[in-house]
């Protein structure tokens, strides 16, 4: 079929990625323009608890590679789909289209001799699962809890059914996405709680859900390298409908994607030392 071989002009991934970052710096311009003195106050407890539920989304992605070669009957070793997940982290946050997942899919290929396709597949099953968890969450914060309690039943019926009777290829699987899907939901809304309260600013859980929502549906769609600049704005965008000032939480979103590059290139280096040490992983 010639449209897996089609590709797109690379004219366009340079017009994502110089888009995205020329956002980026019109959004943190604009937040730092607006933004109180108190608030470079930030507190180095709430910093460093952020990077740590920034390291829990980085093992909840790993455990997800694992699910994917455990399917498919492949021994391997935690370093290797570890490694895989940190470089497809770093890559996607500072590359254009999505050059993390091709370089994690090529890798992957490479080494288990798996195929390419299906890899995608288990990958477009997982973007319906956060988007299943995104929808529980808006449920939840529009209308009575009632209806998110039926919406549960309702997923979880049908997910019963799909393992069942076999809908959809990984269906097997869709229970442990899920709970991925649900753990990287509560880890953006625990970021962005330890972010905003060391920055000075107290919003409940419920407040903060309305960004997780966003951001859990953003990662489903790469508009620029990681939705650097378009999610500073969104942010920003949501941020007085919680009674938060704009350039507050342009910040704080910028302040969560550096300490995600952070947390993501440490762990990078070092696994990377790890096998330059001659570890032998069998």
């Amino acid at each position: 079929m010639r449209w897996i071989n089609y590709k797109l002009p690379p004219f366009w991934s340079k017009i994502k990625y110089w888009l995205g970052y020329s956002l980026f710096v019109l959004a943190i311009t604009y937040g730092l323009s607006h933004t109180p003195s108190e608030l470079w106050q930030i507190r180095s407890i709430w910093l460093l608890l952020a990077a740590l539920v920034v390291l829990t989304m980085f093992i909840l992605q790993g455990w997800q590679v694992m699910i994917f070669l455990k399917y498919h009957h492949v021994q391997s070793h935690w370093l290797y789909p570890a490694l895989f997940t940190a470089r497809k982290g770093v890559l996607n946050t500072v590359l254009p289209a999505k050059s993390g997942t091709l370089v994690l899919i090529t890798m992957l290929t490479k080494k288990y001799q798996l195929k390419w396709y299906d890899f995608i597949i288990f990958m477009l099953v997982g973007s319906i699962a956060s988007l299943l968890v995104s929808l529980l969450g808006i449920v939840w914060l529009l209308f009575p809890l009632v209806y998110t309690l039926l919406l549960l039943l309702l997923i979880l019926v049908m997910t019963y059914f799909s393992i069942r009777y076999r809908l959809f290829v990984y269906a097997s699987c869709f229970p442990l996405l899920l709970i991925i899907a649900f753990g990287l939901y509560l880890s953006t809304i625990m970021a962005f709680f330890c972010l905003l309260r060391g920055l000075g600013f107290q919003l409940s859980f419920i407040d903060i859900s309305y960004f997780a929502v966003v951001l859990n549906v953003l990662a489903q769609f790469s508009f620029t390298p990681g939705n650097v600049g378009v999610r500073e704005i969104v942010v920003g965008i949501m941020a007085p409908y919680v009674s938060l000032p704009i350039s507050v939480g342009i910040i704080a979103s910028a302040i969560l994607y550096i300490v995600r590059l952070l947390v993501y290139s440490v762990i990078l280096f070092w696994l990377e030392w790890l096998f330059k040490k001659s570890i032998v992983v069998k």
